[in-house]
């Protein structure tokens, strides 16, 4: 097999195999054939993370509900120290959810405020039309529902995560 050098370093490196793009910077990372990531739509990445957040809630509260039935009346420090971080971080993720839901629902007002002044400040341009003002309304929405969705997402993702991982300390 044919070995060139790094243009970088004097290191030998074999050349890439052209199976596809991802095998090429595995192989070749000097290479940097990457293809532009394209961003999933709004909606896309909204239903995703509810998928997630539907998968994790229910294995967090399988886990907990056990560890309180084999905890009995007795708690150890451990049980305890779980159980109160339960309450809080729920407060926590709710009380982070509705600010940002908020703080979006704000931004979103304010960008349909601006774009309906636009509209009757310059009357010889054409305004925004039914479908554009029906895309704004659904992208605001979207929006507001991704920005409450991510931290009880993030969290309850976190718990099943540690939770799983130690399973077995029970």
């Amino acid at each position: 097999m044919p070995v060139r050098s790094s243009p970088d370093e004097g290191a030998q490196i074999p050349p890439p195999f052209l199976c596809g793009p991802r095998d090429i910077m595995l192989e070749a990372p000097h290479l940097e054939l990457t293809m532009p990531r394209r961003r999933p739509h709004p909606a896309q990445s909204l239903a995703l993370k509810s998928a997630e957040l539907s998968l994790a809630a229910p294995q967090v509260i399988a886990h907990r509900i056990g560890r309180m039935a084999m905890a009995g009346p007795v708690l150890s420090e451990r049980d305890r120290r779980e159980f109160q971080l339960m309450g809080t971080e729920k407060v926590t993720a709710f009380t982070q959810s509705w600010n940002a839901m908020v703080w979006q629902t704000i931004q979103a007002q304010q960008a349909m405020a601006l774009s309906l002044a636009s509209s009757m400040w310059n009357p010889w341009t054409a305004g925004p039309s039914l479908s554009g003002a029906l895309g704004q309304w659904q992208n605001a929405t979207i929006g507001v529902l991704s920005k409450g969705l991510a931290p009880v997402h993030r969290k309850a993702t976190a718990n099943a995560r540690r939770l799983n991982a130690n399973w077995w300390r029970v």
